[in-house]
This record gives C-alpha cells, structure tokens and sequence, in this order.
C-alpha cells in the first residue's frame, strides 16, 4: 500500500515491513492468541523481519528487539517539547552504527489492545520523534549523533487478539501517513492516509 509522495526505497522498506508482519502473524498466531508478554512477540516479530530484510538485500542490517544503545550511550529523543527522553524501542531494523550514511531503517512499537492508551500514545510520540529527519540532530564532522532520528518508517502495531486484527500505523518524517487493519488471516480491513 504505497501513499502518495512515497520513493521506491520507501516502498521497499515499508514491504519489507508488511511481508515479515504477515509471516510474524502466520507462524506466531498460537502465541499471540496464548496472550504471551509482548517482548515475547516483538522478538519472533524481529526474527521475521530480520529474515525477511536479508531475502531482500539488507544484509548489513539487524532487527533488534528492545534496543537501547547509541553508540554505547542509551538511546535519547528530543520531543516535540525539547526534552531529552531515554528509549528503548520494541523493535528496529538497523545497521547498529556501522553504516553512518543509512543506519536506521525501520523503528517498530507494539501493544496489545488491552494496554493503557496512555501508553500507545507514548508509542506513537517516539515514533514521531524516530522518524524526524536525521539533518536536525546529527552532528558535523563524523560526530557521534546524541539523540536518534532518521528512521525512514516507523510502525505501530495494536494487537487484539479477540478480534485477530492488528491496527498498524505507518509514520514517515516526523508524521502519521496512514493506518490500515490486518486480520491476522491476512486479509486488510480497512485503510485510510493523511
């Protein structure tokens, strides 16, 4: 499901994305339906995707889950109020530093539908603060950047296992893009874009 305005590159990323989700909900339905903690979940989904992103030509990137390091530092955002926030996000996709010029590719956040909406809120925030382009934090001359941005897709993911659907929103540059519902048959429910 490619938006308007979306590069190639994008939409390799974002199929990327939507095969291994696919593949996550086909092989882990059982545990997902078992209701298993969601870092049980946001490890088999980065297997997936980690599998999946070398099928494709990825092969210097990593899907880890539960991620806190930046350059040997814990992970920081700024919010949308300047402050410095530590972070561990659910699941990304990355180069762990080793390619500068394109080191994040995917930042994914996961919930079930039971949790606080608090909490998804606090999701969507860091995925808007990921996904801000990298120009307005990196440092100049190979400097170590101190708070991450640069993620060309972030996804959030609400899981409910009663329905077996998953809502899964798609943020790019800092912004929301589109949201669609994916029944855990494989089948897209319903889809709407900025």
């Amino acid at each position: 499901m490619q938006a308007s305005g979306e590069t190639n590159g994008e939409k390799a990323l974002q199929i990327i994305f939507e095969e291994s989700f696919l593949r996550f909900l086909k092989d882990d339905r059982a545990l997902i339906l078992k209701d298993a903690h969601e870092q049980s979940l946001c490890s088999r989904l980065a297997a997936a995707l980690e599998a999946n992103a070398r099928a494709n030509g990825f092969d210097a990137y990593r899907a880890d889950a539960e991620y806190n390091r930046n350059f040997g530092e814990v992970k920081t955002i700024l919010d949308d109020e300047l402050r410095e926030i530590p972070i561990t996000c659910d699941v990304i996709l990355h180069s762990r530093g080793e390619i500068r010029t394109r080191d994040n590719l995917i930042a994914i956040e996961m919930k079930k539908a039971s949790a606080p909406e608090a909490r998804k809120y606090s999701d969507r925030m860091r995925l808007r603060a990921l996904t801000k382009p990298s120009n307005e934090v990196y440092p100049l001359a190979g400097a170590n950047p101190k708070y991450v941005r640069g993620y060309e897709l972030g996804c959030f993911l609400d899981i409910d296992r009663h329905a077996e659907t998953a809502l899964v929103e798609i943020y790019r540059g800092g912004a929301f893009v589109e949201s669609f519902t994916q029944k855990f048959d494989g089948t897209v429910e319903a889809h709407t874009q900025r």
